[in-house]
């Protein structure tokens, strides 16, 4: 799986041989990843009190009515990254929501620190990678308009600038090349006019966050501990608190990546 982005393709439509590869790179995640995947995790019940929560259980049904935002807080190096990797292997193998998205893709938050100003629809062709990404944007948004895609944000909290996230508002001003600036306004008719003109990093996550790009979808997205930027967003937020593998995840960890290993010396 790689960093800037991992699965982009229809689970159940992929040629048999495209798919192989697929979950042979899945497969091979290094030790320091795979040792921190989480399947479990701690929510909010109410006032104070917690409950265990499943992956699989995150969402639970096809196609919410509601563009959902998940956000999973935890402290550096508890497993974020891994926890939105073994989503994405998982879906791929297709063991897991894949009677919910079409589309799953994932996000590497400091990569589009690298990649600087560029047009939504720029940022889209660098994270999909698909070499048929014309054709399959107007899909794309077809698909992310009835709730079948799922971006996986990486890590929000690396993003050049996010701490004033809350304070760009929906009309905000994006350079757009020697032309100067232009003005997004919050009520234009066609979102496809935030794909032509160039966006920070740190306005592109918004747009994908407000549903400005991609509207429908619904994203998953992991940061620091403390961030109340997702206070200010309007769709329904599940906030989680990453605890950790449990005692019987770890020894059941160990057994799926023994087994991984002998099927790689296999093939």
């Amino acid at each position: 799986l790689h960093q800037k982005l991992v699965l982009s393709q229809y689970a159940s439509s992929c040629p048999s041989s495209k798919l192989s590869k697929s979950l042979s790179s899945a497969i091979k995640l290094d030790m320091d990843d795979r040792a921190k995947m989480i399947q479990y995790f701690a929510s909010l019940e109410g006032n104070s009190k917690e409950m265990s929560v499943k992956i699989e259980d995150i969402l639970p049904r096809p196609g919410p009515s509601v563009p959902t935002i998940i956000t999973v807080q935890a402290p550096a190096g508890i497993g974020k990254s891994s926890m939105l990797k073994y989503m994405c292997m998982k879906w791929g193998c297709q063991e897991l929501w894949n009677s919910n998205f079409d589309v799953i893709a994932f996000v590497e938050c400091r990569t589009l620190n690298r990649l600087g100003h560029l047009t939504g629809k720029e940022f889209l062709r660098k994270i999909l990678l698909d070499p048929g990404f014309e054709a399959f944007l107007e899909e794309l948004a077809l698909k992310a308009a009835t709730g079948r895609v799922l971006l996986l944000l990486d890590g929000l909290d690396e993003v050049h600038g996010v701490a004033h996230l809350n304070n760009i508002p929906l009309g905000t001003t994006v350079h757009n090349g020697r032309n100067g600036t232009k003005e997004i306004s919050s009520n234009r008719k066609h979102s496809h006019y935030y794909y032509d003109v160039k966006l920070s990093p740190l306005e592109f996550t918004q747009l994908l966050l407000t549903g400005s790009i991609l509207g429908g979808c619904h994203v998953i997205v992991t940061h620091l501990q403390a961030s109340k930027w997702f206070l200010s967003l309007q769709k329904r937020l599940v906030s989680l608190d990453i605890q950790g593998l449990s005692d019987e995840g770890v020894q059941s960890f160990i057994h799926r990546y023994i087994n991984s290993k002998k099927y790689l010396r296999l093939q």
